[in-house]
Parts: structure tokens; sequence; C-alpha cells
């Protein structure tokens, strides 16, 4: 529970820092189109941001496939082949293309759903015993008074 809870504060404030670039670099880009100043001014400043935002996102896929990864291997899951896995650009760290994403999140909720399943049997049995050994209690002391 404290890991999901790190795991989408951290999430959220990615969120937010990319939208902190955004708006910083657009803000910057207007003022400079405004100004008219050089073409290569403007144009160092989008490279900038692509920059900033490509590291964001960068940070952003690599914190959801150690996430994902964490989950797989506590649940005892295969992980995906290499095919689903790409070399991230700025980071250099290998991450889950989105189809891998999207592959290794429903092997993890068909496993959360059949163990969800295999618990939920094994407590209808058990409250059916606990019932039947409550009306035979209850009839047993019937009996006595």
């Amino acid at each position: 529970m404290v890991q999901w809870i790190l795991f989408k504060w951290r999430l959220a404030k990615l969120e937010r820092d990319r939208a902190a670039v955004l708006k910083a670099h657009q803000k910057a880009i207007k003022k400079a189109k405004a100004d008219e100043e050089n073409i290569q001014l403007i144009q160092g400043l989008h490279q900038d941001q692509y920059f900033e935002i490509t590291m964001l996102d960068s940070t952003r896929a690599s914190l959801v496939t150690r996430r994902l990864l964490s989950i797989a291997y506590a649940l005892m899951l295969p992980t995906p082949q290499d095919d689903y896995w790409e070399r991230c650009e700025v980071t250099g760290y290998r991450v889950l293309t989105d189809e891998g994403i999207h592959l290794l999140r429903r092997s993890i909720r068909e496993e959360r759903k059949s163990r969800r399943e295999a618990a939920l049997a094994w407590l209808a049995a058990i409250t059916g015993v606990v019932g039947a050994l409550t009306g035979l209690i209850a009839v047993a002391i019937g009996q006595l008074f």
C-alpha cells in the first residue's frame, strides 16, 4: 500500500514538473517571438523544451517499468520478451514499450483475479462450515434446555 502511494505521488510530481516545464518554455518562446529575436534563439528554446520533456517522459517510463516489474516479481510472473523493451533515449535505461506495459498489466490483472477467485472459494467454504457448526451448536443447546 505504501509503495502504491509513493508511486502515485512520484507519478503526480512528474506530471506537475512536465506541466511546469511546458508552461515556462511556452512563455519564453512567446516572449522571444514577440521581441522578434533571432530564429536560432527560438529554435534553441524549442530544443531545450524537447530535451527537458523527453527527460521527464523517460523518468516516467522508468518509474512505471520498475513498478510493474516489482509487482510481476512478487506474483512470480514472467517478464515480457525482448520485443517489448526499448532503450530510453536520454537515460539509456531499458524500459517497457507501450505494448509491453499493456501485456504486463494484463497478466498482473489475470493473476490477481485468479488468486482472488481462489481465496473467495475458500472463504465461501469456510463460511458454510461455520454456518453448519453454528446450527449444530444451536440444536445441541436447544436439546439441553
